[in-house]
């Protein structure tokens, strides 16, 4: 298997600038001083809310288009993508977003490495629905532009969306666990 290895905390997932973090940032939380507590927030509000209605919205534009090979491929991906943030970001809003609330615990560097090896992962399926993509788009018979446009254009939204949303964890919401355990205390 595998593993992807976590990005130290604070490097930026690939696809996303730094500049793009603070300034679209700020439209949600009270700048660079904001809580773990109102990031978090911000994080469930925006992001999770947000790519929870994009992947139903994009499950239903995949599930419009006349059946493929590519067709059938990119929606059997994006449905078990979907599966796999759904238990990403459960995680998150259930024990990581809490821990950081308290201020953190002897565990928080573990769950944080976890998280950010998710996000590492996440990548590749990125990478794969965009492979997905542009095989349907150039596949025989040509798909019409007014079925394949909407779905090009809320894919790319989705996925700078994920970018940004893991960016902003591993740049400003885990910054002040940085220097926390990172194996659970043996006592």
């Amino acid at each position: 298997m595998n593993i992807p290895t976590a990005r130290p905390i604070g490097a930026l997932p690939r696809g996303c600038d730094a500049a793009d973090v603070g300034a679209r940032t700020e439209e949600g939380v009270s700048g660079a001083h904001a809580t773990g507590a109102a990031l978090a927030e911000h994080v469930v509000e925006r992001f999770h809310e947000g790519h929870r209605r994009d992947l139903a919205a994009l499950q239903g534009l995949l599930t419009a288009l006349p059946p493929s090979p590519h067709a059938l491929a990119m929606a059997q991906h994006l449905a078990a993508f979907a599966a796999e943030l759904e238990r990403h970001m459960f995680k998150e809003e259930m024990r990581l977003f809490p821990m950081i609330e308290q201020g953190g615990n002897a565990l928080i560097g573990v769950l944080i490495d976890d998280i950010t090896q998710e996000h590492a992962a996440h990548e590749a399926d990125v990478a794969t629905l965009r492979t997905l993509h542009h095989a349907l788009l150039h596949e025989p018979p040509a798909l019409p532009a007014a079925t394949t446009a909407p779905l090009g254009a809320l894919l790319e939204h989705f996925l700078a969306e994920l970018a940004e949303h893991a960016a902003l964890e591993e740049t400003r919401l885990f910054a002040p666990f940085a220097a926390a355990p990172r194996r659970p205390l043996r006592g």
